[in-house]
């Protein structure tokens, strides 16, 4: 709840929704990330990250947001906060990467959640 008492936090969510469907989700991870027009106190990577796969995943041709948090973070022998911008986008190469890996088409959500799974 605290982050939505924060006094930008409808203009930040906003403004990272569009984002995220009509540019790209990295940059949308790095505007909710740094410090300035759509960051949100108390709005964290394990949340927002959240907020992105809801906000634009239908929409993405590439980059599908996915949820980075701990717990996927530990599956792929990560450190467990504090990512930026281009360990996001490594994130979502990486379970391209995984998916294609498997040998069949998989939508990457499924590679999230068995990262998330498996960093339990």
């Amino acid at each position: 709840m605290k982050p939505l008492h924060q006094p930008n936090a409808g203009k930040a969510l906003l403004e990272s929704w569009r984002t995220a469907r009509e540019e790209d989700v990295v940059e949308a991870y790095r505007r909710l990330n740094t410090w300035g027009d759509c960051r949100v106190k108390y709005f964290g990577a394990a949340f927002f990250t959240k907020w992105l796969y809801f906000a634009a995943y239908e929409v993405a041709e590439r980059n599908k947001p996915l949820i980075l948090d701990a717990r996927v973070a530990r599956a792929l022998g990560w450190r467990t906060s504090g990512w930026n911008s281009a360990d996001y986008a490594r994130y979502l190469t990486t379970a391209t990467e995984i998916g294609e890996a498997w040998g069949e088409v998989r939508d990457p959500h499924v590679v999230e959640y068995g990262l998330f799974a498996i960093g339990a």
